[in-house]
Parts: C-alpha cells; sequence; structure tokens
C-alpha cells in the first residue's frame, strides 16, 4: 500500500496521460522480442530502437517488451499501435490491480506474476500488461523475464492450436501462463506452512508466531491480486468484442474455473494460518498452565512447611520442645513427612 501511494504521489500535478517512468533501477537493458507467425511460419528476432514497427503489419504479430524503462521503447509503440496515452500511463504505473479495459479496436489487460521467493520467505509480484488488437498482441513486463518461454515449444509446434488460432489464443495462452503459475506459488507457500506446523510443535516461540504473521501477510496479498484477475478473466469472457472468437470463448472459461480454484485455495490457506496461530496460542497457553501448575504445587508444599518453620522460630523463652536434644530432627521430620503426605496426595489425584 506505501508503494502505491508513493507512486500516486509523483504523479502529483501532472495531466493524464503523462508518462513517468519507475523510480526502480533496472537490474538489464529493455529489450523488445517480435514474433511473426502463423500456420506455415515462425519468424523470432530482437529489435533494435531505431526498428520500424509500421513495416511488420502483416500476419499474426507477438510483441513482447522485457523492461518498461525506456520510455522512447514506449511512446515508440504506442504510436506504431495507436494506444491511448491512458494506457501507456498504466503500463508505466506498475501498483495497479488486474484489470481488463475495452478501447474498441483493442482490449488492455493488467495481470500479476506471483512469485514465492524461498530465501526471504515472502511472495514477489510484478506486473504484466497485454495489448490485444486485430492482428497483434503486445506484452510488457516489469524487468528482463523468461517466463513467457514457457510458450516457445508450443509456438514452434506447426501443429499446434498456438500456431493455427488466431491472436485472441495467444492471448488467452499468456493470461493462462500466469494463472498457471499460481497454482506452483501455491504449492511453495503450501511447503512453506508445512514447515511453520512441524516448527510449532517443537517450540512455541515468537519466532513462529511471526511467521505464521508473515503468512497471513503474503497470503492477504496474493488474494489482493488474484480476486481481481478472476472478475478480468469472467469480463474477457462475457464481453461482447469481434477482437474474440467464438472457438477461443471455451478457454477462457476454463480459465476462468482456474482462477476461482486458486481462490479457493488462498481462503483454504488462509483458514489454515488462522487455525495455526490459534493453535500457537493455545500451547502457549497450556505450557504456561503447566509451569504455573508445577509452581502452585512447590508453592502449595512450602506453606505447611513454612507455618512450621515460622512456630518454631518465634522466640518466646517457654516454648514446649526447645529443650528437648531430639526437638530439631523431630521437626525436620515432620517436616518431610507432610511434603510426602502431600506429594502422595497430588499424584492420586493425577495433578502431577
Amino acid at each position: 500500500m506505501l508503494k502505491l501511494i508513493k507512486k500516486s504521489a509523483r504523479k502529483l500535478g501532472l495531466a493524464p496521460g503523462t508518462l513517468v517512468l519507475p523510480e526502480e533501477k533496472p537490474p538489464a537493458p529493455m529489450t523488445a522480442i517480435l514474433t511473426l507467425y502463423d500456420a506455415g511460419r515462425l519468424e523470432k528476432q530482437t529489435l533494435e530502437p531505431d526498428f520500424d514497427l509500421l513495416q511488420i503489419r502483416n500476419g499474426n504479430i507477438w510483441l513482447h517488451l522485457n523492461g518498461i524503462h525506456d520510455l522512447g521503447w514506449i511512446e515508440k509503440i504506442g504510436e506504431s499501435f495507436q494506444l491511448h496515452p491512458l494506457v501507456l500511463e498504466d503500463i508505466l504505473n506498475t501498483a495497479h490491480r488486474p484489470k481488463l479495459e475495452d478501447y474498441d479496436d483493442y482490449l488492455y489487460f493488467v495481470g500479476k506474476l506471483v512469485n514465492w521467493d524461498a530465501e526471504k520467505k515472502e511472495l514477489v509480484s510484478e506486473q504484466i500488461s497485454l495489448v490485444l488488437g486485430k492482428d497483434f498482441v503486445v506484452s510488457f513486463s516489469e524487468r528482463e523475464n523468461p517466463f513467457f518461454d514457457h510458450l516457445l515449444p508450443r509456438m514452434q509446434r506447426e501443429n499446434g492450436r498456438l500456431r493455427k488460432a488466431g491472436v485472441d489464443y495467444l492471448f488467452y495462452a499468456l493470461v493462462d501462463l500466469l494463472v498457471d503459475r499460481y497454482f506452483l506459488t501455491l504449492e511453495q507457500v503450501g511447503i512453506e506452512i508445512e514447515e511453520v506446523e512441524d516448527e510449532m510443535m517443537t517450540r512455541a516461540d515468537p519466532g513462529v508466531l511471526y511467521r505464521i504473521h508473515r503468512l497471513k501477510r503474503e497470503l492477504l496479498f496474493f488474494l489482493k491480486s488474484v480476486w481481481p484477475m478472476r472478475e478480468a478473466v469472467l469480463s474477457l469472457d462475457r464481453m461482447e468484442t469481434p477482437l474474440i472468437n467464438e472457438t477461443t470463448r471455451p478457454f477462457l472459461r476454463d480459465l476462468y474455473d482456474h482462477a476461482v480454484q486458486v481462490i479457493d485455495t488462498l481462503e483454504s490457506y488462509r483458514e489454515l494460518t488462522t487455525a495455526l496461530l490459534d493453535t500457537l496460542l493455545t500451547l502457549s497457553g497450556n505450557r504456561m498452565n503447566e509451569v504455573m501448575k508445577v509452581l502452585t504445587i512447590i508453592a502449595t508444599i512450602f506453606i505447611p512447611l513454612t507455618f512450621i518453620a515460622g512456630i518454631y522460630g518465634m522466640n518466646f523463652k517457654n516454648m514446649p520442645e526447645l529443650s528437648w536434644p531430639w526437638g530439631y530432627f523431630a521437626v525436620w521430620g515432620v517436616m518431610v513427612g507432610v511434603a510426602m503426605i502431600m506429594l502422595i496426595y497430588f499424584k492420586r489425584k493425577k495433578w502431577l
């Protein structure tokens, strides 16, 4: 949330549609990869900044940009594909929630690529922007990312649906790849939950409590990324637009079912972490009760012993047994006897 506020504050006073580059420094230069394909051909090349995009307006086009830190590239793509300035602004603003917008001639989709960082024990999110036109798909990722390379084997098969279908099916395949990634991330989060559960059974200290709270926060963040994604996919299926062929709509409905499944799993994980938190607090309470029980038993045993020692510690001259040679040992015997009787009684009551 703080990240979103900071990014919004940077645009204070600027006109809508003003392009503002992200503050984060890119780890690698921005690259543009162009793929031209149909049932009979597949051409892939890395474009130079001076490449004329207008000369490729034939066949199916997939242009993917790794990184969004080159304002010249963003403006050039916006001009070549006639994208609205607000779309370009949203592409550069990586704090958007997933959404789908219809601009008549093209569709603009924002999704979140969510991965689990096993070292930092947290979720890492990256914004993916997709633009679907009549014969083109333009995709944007925040930084250099080989994620979409998973489609290359399918793209290379001449008889595959990805080559034979239109760009709307490619658009679906890219969104489906994001949703499939959610399942892998959920599996990694599930492993983390199991590790926390095992650790909780061996020790219930503040470190485990912190890990559970952190998991609850990460799951909430994950849910906020997936929930609007489901709504965007549903809108994509129900939208009346010539950009989506009827043959692609069954796949969109299947994609919606997968998004619902991800949300159901996330809700189950959130309930599980809540149960873990309750169990941890119960274990801590039980262990505290055990400690208090032991301390109470010790204090209870010493109450009569303190009473006896207090009586014989009074400084009166005419007290019985004070002059008796075996008085000291007799008092010790009484005290030990009382303690043993109380221990046996506690044992029979199963308080020990």
